[in-house]
């Protein structure tokens, strides 16, 4: 059991996070339904678009990883200011159709993202820890919480992207983000205090990961499947828009496609999963059958997709 003051330390850290965990995620959930919408309402051909997704992808690997890394060096507050400036940089770029300003937006956003599924919880743990001592159970009610928030912004976002794309146009509901992207930087600013950080960057973890990865042959498998079946999500996430605006009217580049609500339907999607699985671990021992029956599940799910094809194509009323 918590003290009093212990107790409202940690209603008061749970607070100060949630707030600026759900701005972050709300702002980056506001911009997922209508990037190739956007980009496809400019002109630009389909290899194009992919390859502006590659430079998303690939930043988000390359230079976020780096940059994530160097909160223990500079203070992960820091770190978490740059999100919103970061990606508040990149939602300007939407309004450009040039392909090479919204490639560095692209870049700008790519980084962005692995600082928001990085740092913002590195900064909470070690908050909790070097300060407090908090106890696991207290730290695991937090980021339980901070999920749920997740599954939830991302579902009414696409809603709200909606709503905003229908009356103004395709770049604003990226306009909107940057609302969002300011909350945040200002509750992290303002509420936030900085945690003790190392004073040298330790780039050792790299070489040791790669090492691991190598040496321990169930780590390298667990990420091979992750690898794989994250590969086909992120194809999904490409395609889901071209293969709807695949209408009967070939010359209407931008076909009146709900993005945003179907965008929501696929989040509800996920929240539900999320729970079932949640049930399933407390019915079923082996999470390997679990694992085992997603992957059939997917597989078949784009089995019918790439089959059926025809009959997905959006038709509006």
């Amino acid at each position: 059991m918590m003290s009093e003051r212990a107790s409202s330390w940690f209603s008061s850290l749970r607070l100060q996070y949630l707030l600026a965990y759900a701005c972050a995620t709300g702002a980056d959930w506001l911009q997922g339904p209508h990037v190739y919408a956007l980009y496809e309402s400019y002109g630009l051909k389909t290899k194009d678009i992919s390859s502006l997704f590659v430079a998303g992808f690939g930043s988000s690997l390359a230079l976020g990883t780096v940059v994530a890394s160097y909160g223990d060096k500079i203070g992960r507050k820091k770190i978490c200011l740059l999100y919103g400036i970061l990606y508040g940089a990149s939602c300007l770029t939407k309004h450009s159709s040039d392909y090479w300003i919204l490639f560095v937006g692209r870049i700008l956003a790519g980084i962005a993202t692995s600082i928001l599924l990085t740092s913002f919880e590195a900064w909470l743990v070690s908050e909790a820890h070097n300060k407090k001592g908090l106890e696991e159970n207290y730290l695991t009610t937090v980021l339980t919480q901070a999920q749920q928030i997740n599954g939830v912004a991302a579902i009414l976002a696409g809603g709200i992207a909606q709503v905003a794309a229908s009356h103004f146009g395709f770049v604003a509901p990226f306009d909107l983000a940057i609302f969002f992207l300011i909350a945040t930087t200002v509750i992290v600013g303002k509420t936030w205090s900085e945690p003790p950080s190392s004073q040298t960057t330790d780039t050792s973890f790299f070489q040791n990961g790669w090492r691991v990865l190598f040496e321990d042959r169930d780590v390298l498998l667990l990420g091979l499947i992750q690898g794989l079946f994250e590969g086909s999500m992120y194809i999904f996430i490409l395609e889901w828009t071209p293969m709807l605006s695949q209408k009967d009217n070939p010359t209407d580049p931008t076909p009146n496609i709900p993005h945003g609500y179907i965008f929501s339907g696929f989040m509800t999607s996920v929240f539900v999963g999320s729970s079932i699985f949640g049930l399933l671990t407390k019915k079923i021992a082996s999470l390997e059958t679990i694992l085992l029956s997603v992957i059939a599940i997917s597989a078949a799910s784009f089995f019918w997709l790439f089959f059926f094809r025809r009959y997905v194509t959006y038709h509006s009323r």
